[in-house]
């Protein structure tokens, strides 16, 4: 077969190396998914689920929470009846807290790491990127231009 140019050539290549892994019985390579780590959606479920615990048990404070079914899970799962429920209060704060602080440590972190391997690319674009203001690039008039050299 005859190709003639550079981009049919590749195309050709390209059909080749599939019909003869297709033969050989070798799977296609798929791209990773890009996805945030398990322990991190875990962290991000449990702050949810701390959240919701905390609304319910600040509505059953003031007397606005009316589900039995409800109240006695909640009272159960945290043990209210033995620590008292403004101590239950604080300390699902602090456990949100505590869980939210680590995402945000490991999102600060992964920040720096990009930084840093985006310095040893292009340290203008980090300059540019952490003083916070976009600069465009925008081309000066002809006329300032040829005044400009001009005047050197």
């Amino acid at each position: 077969m005859s190709s003639n140019d550079i981009t049919s050539t590749k195309r050709l290549l390209v059909a080749c190396t599939k019909s003869i892994a297709e033969k050989l019985g070798l799977k296609k390579r798929e791209k990773k998914r890009v996805e945030t780590p398990r322990w991190k959606r875990r962290l991000k479920q449990d702050v949810a689920e701390l959240r919701r615990s905390l609304c319910k048990l600040k509505r059953k404070h003031q007397g606005e929470l009316r589900n039995n079914e409800g109240k006695a899970r909640i009272e159960k799962k945290y043990k209210v009846h033995e620590k008292g429920i403004q101590v239950v209060i604080e300390e699902l704060k602090q456990r949100t807290v505590a869980k939210s602080e680590k995402i945000r440590r490991y999102n600060h972190r992964n920040e720096q790491f990009r930084l840093n391997r985006m310095f040893l690319n292009n340290q203008a674009k980090v300059y540019r990127e952490l003083d916070g203001s976009p600069q465009e690039n925008v081309a000066p008039d002809a006329d300032d231009a040829l005044a400009f050299w001009r005047s050197i």
